[in-house]
């Protein structure tokens, strides 16, 4: 069974009005790396997933369905 972690990071940065571009220079990574955690494509540990809520002002929450 494959792993998956999925995140609407488009949907995130809609909210607060921000681009992946803005929030990838916060973050101090690529843009592409961004990109690949949020298209799935990348599993990012839940350390860099909190930093990425942090940096768009939310809370991480996980599920599982």
């Amino acid at each position: 069974m494959k792993k998956e972690t999925k995140i609407d990071l488009k949907k995130a940065l809609e909210r607060i009005n921000m681009s992946e571009a803005e929030l990838a220079r916060r973050l101090g990574w690529k843009k592409q790396y961004l990109n690949k955690i949020s298209c799935g494509r990348n599993n990012p540990t839940i350390e860099k997933l909190e930093r990425i809520a942090e940096s768009l002002g939310m809370t991480l929450h996980i599920s599982f369905e």
